[in-house]
């Protein structure tokens, strides 16, 4: 994590942001700063509710809180053994993400750390409403850690798709890459529709769409090498997801980069990409 001095986690009980925080624990430099922030749903209002209800909801609301305590004192203990010096921050109300964005905004922080539940879906469904806001609103890199799936030191790959989002995420890639050691895999993808080697004026299409890839990955080449680092280019045909996560797989990627308004989908979230799925 010595591209980020300050970091904050996103913790809300799961199992798949403890596991996400533990991994960033673990790579936390000496000097570095890092926040556990929980943040307690604001209640939503029931009109008429009986006082048996309402008394109902408040000890359910006192439940959560106390959960998220009892995470939160634990994850400062695993962070003290470490010789690591951990803010956390219970918030009492308000929609997770934007106090999360609100707090991380306050702390300066260089990077958001979430996780991920269900990692097999990830190829699809890359991320909930709670994540997919974050990312949208945060204006800074996002980490985001499947459930289970460890922090590794493979390669970093970079989709890019030729858009100012998708160049932000390269230049990001290629720090990360410097910093780590690791190669960077630039990967562009023509979208194939179906059927096109039957068809002239979608094969033409699919033509057109592969040279205008080759173009966006040669153009994250001319990025990347005036800063020394070593990369390869991948140029694939497919639903850009598949292609995506299939070149993630085949070449052990520690981290998939993309931007989150590209033409691709997902600036600002760096993925740990699930090995196994």
């Amino acid at each position: 994590m010595d591209m980020y001095a300050s970091v904050v986690c996103g913790i809300d009980g799961s199992e798949a942001s403890l596991h996400a925080f533990r991994q960033v624990l673990g790579r936390m430099s000496a000097g570095g700063s890092l926040a556990a922030v929980a943040v307690l749903p604001r209640e939503i209002l029931i009109y008429d509710a009986t006082a048996e209800v309402l008394d109902r909801l408040e000890k359910q609301r006192f439940e959560v809180a106390r959960n998220l305590q009892a995470h939160l004192d634990t994850l400062t203990a695993e962070a003290s053994a470490k010789g690591v010096e951990l803010t956390v921050r219970l918030i009492s109300e308000g929609r997770p993400y934007e106090r999360l964005v609100e707090y991380a905004n306050q702390a300066n922080a260089s990077l958001i750390v979430m996780g991920a539940r269900n990692a097999g879906q990830l190829q699809r469904r890359l991320v909930g409403s709670t994540t997919s806001r974050v990312i949208g609103t945060a204006g800074r890199n996002v980490l985001l850690i499947p459930e289970g799936v460890p922090l590794n030191d493979g390669p970093v790959l970079a989709p890019t798709d030729g858009s100012a989002y998708g160049t932000r995420a390269i230049e990001v890639a290629a720090q990360q890459a410097s910093q780590s050691g690791q190669p960077l895999l630039i990967v562009s993808v023509a979208a194939m529709p179906e059927g096109a080697e039957n068809d002239p004026m979608s094969s033409l299409r699919s033509e057109l769409s592969l040279e205008e890839a080759r173009k966006w990955a040669e153009s994250a080449l001319s990025i990347v090498e005036p800063l020394g680092v070593k990369a390869k280019v991948f140029v694939l045909s497919n639903e850009p997801y598949a292609a995506i996560a299939k070149a993630a797989k085949d070449h052990g990627a520690g981290f998939i980069v993309m931007g989150s308004h590209g033409r691709t989908g997902l600036s600002h979230l760096l993925m740990d990409p699930q090995r196994n799925g």
